[in-house]
């Protein structure tokens, strides 16, 4: 998207309207819904159960449990999913 400060009204609407074109097409939007969704309430759970929700990924205890799941939920939401057929 660029600079959105530097940009204009305008351009960021284009810009904006060029990323809702592309989720258009094929199954991107339906991709990116549940992305949002997995890691949403992923944030969600760690923020409420925390340790409970690490222990049970069995990734340690603490604040080092804690980072060692959120490194691994950015390194499963950065995988890109496989192509069917």
């Amino acid at each position: 998207m660029g600079d959105p400060v530097a940009a204009s009204p305008e351009e960021r609407v284009a810009a904006l309207t060029r990323i809702l074109d592309a989720m258009d097409e094929g199954d991107q939007g339906r991709v990116l819904a549940w992305l949002v969704l997995l890691s949403a309430m992923a944030l969600i759970g760690d923020a409420v159960s925390g340790e409970g929700l690490v222990e049970s990924f069995q990734l340690g205890e603490g604040k080092q449990g804690r980072r060692a799941f959120r490194a691994w939920l950015a390194e499963f939401l950065l995988k890109q999913p496989s192509q069917p057929g």
